[in-house]
């Protein structure tokens, strides 16, 4: 009996180290995937600039609208919308490169699903939204003159961050909806839009309460709020809860899908990319 047990407790070692060495390789294999598709002159000469005026833009529209207080609001909301380009359209991304490559029907038989694959690969879109988020802060605020805000963000920085894998959740159930659609463009494009517009980045929250309904469920609305909320000085901690919240049902919605895709794919013997 006693060897038994030791022989059980061999085993689930060595299948615990055995899952935790292909996750590891799944990961790296997402970074090598990104830095292929996003060689460092790529990034340095057309996706960091592009984000940096996108945000100089919001900033500058904030101060049209209503002057320094305006770009002060603008500046906190625009940095959280730096995270939609790698934390929605990079995530969509994350399937979308099996569906170009043909490469769905080999994860489908592989020892680990497909599922886990696209998280673990995802963790590299993850990394780069939060480098983007932070090249903005920096460039951004020093380049409309918001440094004092800029400073007062630093501390709030980890709120940024709960923002960032709430954002990377919601991609990852984008993504899933790109499964079987020739539209993904269209369907992330949608929904980076949709988190601007109603996440109350840009416009104020109470402006129009359809917005407002929709913002819920989004990801940055409550993160928002609690960073604004923290900048005055008031409470946040339930803010920020909630924006764990809206992350956890958007990962728990894009596990879901991909399980049922990955199951309609093996029962139909299609690779739900058609």
């Amino acid at each position: 009996m006693a060897a038994s047990t030791s022989t059980e407790a061999t085993l689930a070692g060595v299948r615990r180290a055995e899952r935790l060495w292909r996750s590891r390789q799944i990961i790296r294999f997402g970074f090598l995937q990104y830095l292929s598709a996003n060689p460092p002159a790529i990034v340095l000469a057309t996706i960091w600039p592009r984000l940096i005026f996108q945000t100089v833009f919001w900033v500058m529209l904030g101060y049209v609208a209503a002057g320094s207080d305006g770009a002060t609001f603008a500046y906190v909301g625009a940095i959280a919308t730096a995270l939609t380009y790698g934390g929605i359209a990079g995530m969509s991304d994350v399937p979308v490169d099996d569906k170009f490559a043909g490469t769905y029907t080999r994860l489908l038989v592989g020892a680990t699903p497909p599922t886990p694959v696209f998280f673990g690969r995802g963790v590299a879109q993850l990394t780069a939204s939060v480098v983007e988020m932070l090249v903005c802060l920096v460039a951004a605020g020093l380049v409309t003159g918001q440094w004092r805000t800029m400073l007062a963000l630093i501390p709030l920085l980890p709120i940024y961050v709960v923002i960032a894998l709430s954002m990377s959740a919601a991609g990852l159930a984008c993504a899933s909806f790109c499964v079987g659609k020739r539209a993904e463009v269209a369907i992330y494009n949608g929904l980076t839009y949709l988190v601007i517009l109603c996440c109350g980045a840009l416009i104020p929250p109470g402006t129009l309460a359809a917005l407002d309904v929709i913002g819920v469920v989004l990801p940055v609305s409550h993160g928002l709020v609690a960073v604004r909320s923290a900048l005055d000085g008031g409470p946040w901690l339930a803010q920020v809860l909630l924006e764990v919240l809206v992350g956890l049902g958007w990962l728990a919605l894009a596990y879901v899908l991909f399980q049922v895709q990955a199951a309609r794919s093996r029962r139909t013997g299609s690779d739900s990319f058609s």
